[in-house]
């Protein structure tokens, strides 16, 4: 993978087409994907807000993580699809058959329409989540699968970091083989389960969420990391918002950006990822 390969998603997370337009117009040039999602679908609708990167020149990934019975998302991916977007995603706690109605929608949508079919995203666990909510959940990995709540509470807390990632990365590994049976083109994991993925499937393309600057700030981002390390990881498309949006330190977006473009090329030097 080359420095080039390495593409930057920006979320245009606001409520307004005024706000959405005004980051556009700083940042459009310099950023490779904007990623429309539930804040702004909901606030101004998905036609409105699909239109307004191409107002730029860009199609957006539109971040709607359907989540249905198979017949409603293949319907909800056929009516994306119609709106001519670069990717769409899908969560794959759906399940296989949800996942393969939504890529047999976006398939028929665009040959009706006579136009490229949107990359299919599956959503693994996200980067918010820690392993704890998972078992409150119910989602376990083999570990803690026989013991009952309290002796699960009993071991998570005397679990270290490294394996409690183990665990996370065990669960989003069978997330993401039925993902990739399903014939999704992208999985979307934190950056930390991300390098596992590529390891298995290096076919596969990766998102991640969850990408930030040494000196960002805490969030509700639990599985972060730079966006050097998560290239080495093998990621090829960084989802990175509050960093650009919200600059530390004085700096302007343009700048930020030109820093996370470093970081990704000094990761790269040398390196041969594929």
């Amino acid at each position: 993978m080359k420095p080039e390969d390495v593409k930057i998603v920006f979320p245009l997370d606001v409520p307004t087409v005024e706000q959405g337009r005004a980051l556009m117009t700083e940042v459009g040039d310099h950023i490779d994907i904007p990623k429309v999602g539930l804040e702004l679908i909901h606030s101004i609708g998905t036609p409105a807000a699909v239109a307004l990167p191409k107002e730029f020149g860009k199609l957006p990934f539109v971040d709607a993580k359907l989540n249905d019975i198979p017949n409603t998302v293949k319907g909800a991916a056929k009516g994306i699809t119609s709106h001519r977007v670069h990717a769409f995603n899908v969560m794959a706690s759906g399940g296989q058959p949800m996942m393969e109605a939504a890529m047999e929608g976006a398939s028929e949508a665009a040959k009706e329409l006579g136009i490229p079919r949107p990359k299919v995203i599956a959503v693994t666990i996200l980067t918010s989540l820690k392993l704890s909510h998972l078992v409150e959940l119910g989602i376990c990995p083999a570990k803690l699968l026989l013991l009952n709540e309290e002796e699960q509470r009993a071991v998570i807390h005397i679990m270290t970091l490294g394996e409690m990632q183990a665990a996370i990365t065990e669960i989003v590994m069978r997330w993401a083989k039925v993902s990739v049976d399903a014939g999704v083109d992208i999985i979307l994991s934190s950056p930390w389960e991300s390098a596992a993925i590529h390891a298995k499937w290096p076919n596969i393309d990766l998102y991640s969420p969850g990408i930030r600057l040494p000196d960002s700030p805490p969030d509700d981002q639990g599985r972060t990391l730079t966006p050097g390390q998560a290239v080495k990881n093998g990621v090829k498309y960084l989802v990175i918002g509050r960093p650009i949006r919200n600059p530390e330190g004085g700096r302007t977006r343009k700048q930020v950006i030109s820093e996370i473009r470093a970081d990704i090329a000094q990761a790269l030097m040398g390196q041969k990822i594929p």
